[in-house]
C-alpha cells in the first residue's frame, strides 16, 4: 500500500462512537483534544462517513490553496444558509463566485474602506450616546447594533435604525437554527411545521422586506463614493455581467448579515477579554490619550495605535468568528501522506491551529504584545478570516471597524464583566456567546 492511500490516524471502534459523540456535544474541545491526541490531520470514520481535520498550517496551505478547485464548501452546511443568502458570495461556487469574488472585490479596496472612517465613528457615538457610568448592557447585542449601523450607512447609504431590534432577533435565530439543519444533513421543506423552521422562515421574510428597502435606498442615493449597491447595480443587464435583480438581493444579504455580525462576534470576544485583563485597558486607553488627545481616531491615526491592533489581532487569535473552515473534496485528493476521500468532511479549524503552543507560547493566554514582532511561523498559523481564495473579501472592513470601535469606547469607558456571568461558547455558524456578554460601564477616573 503507498504511503499516500493510508488512513490517517483516529479513533477507532468503540472509542471512535464515543468521539463523534464528543464532537458533536462539544466540537471546539473535541478537537482540540484529537489534535493533541492524533496530530496534524486527524481522521474519524468507518464505511461511508469520513471526517478529516487538519491542524497544521502547512496542511492547511495545501488544502485551501494547493487543492481549492478541488473543493466546495459542503452542502450539508450551505443548504440551510442558501435559504436565506441565496447565491451569494458566502456560499456561491465555481464560475458564479469567481464572477461574483470579481465584481465585490472593488467594493471592499482600502481606498473605498479608509474613506469610511468619518462614518463609523458617527456610528459608534450613536451607540455610546445610550451609555452611561453604572449601565448594563449585552455586548453582544450592542456590538450587533454598532456594526449593523457601520456596514448599512457606509457600503449601503441606508438608515436601518428602526429595524436593528429585528435584525438582532433574526441573526441569532438563523444562527441557531440552520446549524442544527446543517448537523442533520438532510434538507428542511419550508413547509415543516417545526418551532425553529416557523421562526427562520418568520425572519428571512422580515429580512426580504428590510432588503428591498435597503436597496431602493442605495439606489436613491445614486453613484456616491463606496455606495456597493450603485456599484453593484451598474452591472444588471450588462452583456460581460452575471449580476441581475435576484443576485443584488442575495448579496446584500450576505453582506448585511454576514458582515455585520462575524465583526460584531470579534468585538464581543476582545470586550469580554479586555474585562479580564484591566491593566491591557489602562494601558489603551495611555496609547489613544497619548495619540488623540481627546478628539476622535481617523484612519490615518492607526500607524501609531499599534497596542490596538496588537489587541484586535489576539482577540481573533483566541476568538475567530470563523472558527472553522468546512470542506468537501469533489475528487480523492493527497494532502501530506495520505488521501482524502472525495464527498468527505474536511475541516481546518483556525480555532485549534491559533491555540496550538507550537506556533504561539502559552496559547490560552491573552499577551497583545506577542505581535510587537513579526510571527516566526508560517502565515496560515494566524487565518481568522479564512485562507486561500474563498479567504474573507471583507476582511479590511472588519479589521478597521473593529479597531474604530475598540478606541473610541476605550476613549470614554472601562468596562468590566457583571460579577458571577458565566460566558460560554457556542460554536454555531460563527463562534457566538451562548446567552449573551452582560458587560457594566463606568466612565474614567
Amino acid at each position: 500500500m503507498s504511503s499516500a492511500s493510508r488512513i490517517p490516524p483516529g479513533p477507532r471502534g468503540l472509542a471512535l462512537v464515543q468521539a463523534i459523540r464528543f464532537l458533536r456535544r462539544d466540537p471546539l474541545n473535541a478537537m482540540l483534544s484529537f489534535a493533541r491526541e492524533y496530530g496534524d490531520l486527524v481522521h474519524l470514520g468507518e464505511g461511508p462517513l469520513h471526517i478529516y481535520m487538519v491542524n497544521h498550517p502547512d496542511l492547511v496551505r495545501d488544502l485551501l490553496v494547493g487543492h481549492a478547485a478541488r473543493l466546495r464548501k459542503p452542502r450539508s452546511t450551505t443548504r440551510p444558509v442558501i435559504d436565506f443568502l441565496g447565491s451569494g458570495l458566502l456560499v456561491s461556487e465555481g464560475a458564479l463566485w469567481r464572477s461574483e469574488r470579481h465584481t465585490m472585490q472593488p467594493v471592499f479596496h482600502h481606498r473605498v474602506i479608509d474613506a469610511y472612517g468619518q462614518e463609523m465613528v458617527a456610528c459608534i457615538d450613536a451607540v455610546l450616546a445610550g451609555w452611561h457610568a453604572g449601565d448594563v448592557h449585552d455586548i453582544d447585542e450592542e456590538m450587533l447594533k454598532m456594526t449593523l449601523a457601520m456596514v448599512t450607512r457606509t457600503l449601503f447609504r441606508a438608515n436601518v435604525q428602526d429595524a436593528e431590534e429585528m435584525v438582532v432577533r433574526a441573526v441569532k435565530v438563523l444562527q441557531k437554527v440552520s446549524y442544527q439543519q446543517g448537523q442533520l444533513g438532510l434538507p428542511i421543506p419550508r413547509w415543516l411545521p417545526l418551532p425553529g423552521n416557523r421562526q427562520k422562515w418568520h425572519y428571512i421574510d422580515e429580512l426580504d422586506v428590510l432588503v428591498a428597502r435597503i436597496i431602493q435606498s442605495g439606489r436613491a442615493a445614486g453613484h456616491e463614493s463606496g455606495n456597493m449597491i450603485a456599484m453593484l447595480a451598474a452591472g444588471i443587464d450588462q452583456p460581460d455581467s452575471v449580476m441581475t435583480e435576484r443576485l443584488l438581493r442575495d448579496e446584500v444579504m450576505t453582506v448585511l448579515l454576514a458582515g455585520h455580525e462575524s465583526t460584531a462576534n470579534g468585538l464581543t470576544w476582545m470586550w469580554y477579554l479586555l474585562t479580564q485583563h484591566p491593566e491591557v485597558q489602562e494601558q489603551l486607553r495611555a496609547e489613544a490619550e497619548a495619540v488623540l488627545e481627546g478628539r476622535p481616531p481617523t484612519v490615518a491615526d492607526f500607524k501609531r495605535l499599534t497596542y490596538a491592533e496588537n489587541v484586535v489581532k489576539e482577540a481573533l487569535r483566541l476568538y475567530p468568528p470563523a472558527w472553522a473552515l468546512p470542506r468537501e473534496p469533489l475528487e480523492d485528493i493527497a494532502l501530506g501522506d495520505y488521501t482524502l476521500k472525495q464527498g468527505s468532511m474536511v475541516i481546518a479549524a483556525p480555532y485549534v491551529i491559533h491555540r496550538d503552543p507550537r506556533f504561539y507560547p502559552q496559547p490560552d493566554a491573552f499577551i497583545p504584545e506577542r505581535f510587537d514582532t513579526d510571527q516566526d511561523t508560517s502565515p496560515f498559523a494566524y487565518i481568522p478570516f479564512g485562507a486561500g481564495p474563498r479567504f474573507c473579501v471583507g476582511t479590511a472592513f472588519a479589521q478597521m471597524a473593529m479597531r474604530m470601535v475598540l478606541v473610541r469606547v476605550q476613549q470614554g469607558f472601562r468596562l468590566t464583566l457583571v460579577p458571577g456571568e458565566r460566558v460560554g461558547l457556542d460554536p454555531l455558524l460563527t463562534l457566538r456567546p451562548t446567552n449573551g456578554v452582560h458587560i457594566q460601564m463606568q466612565r474614567w477616573n
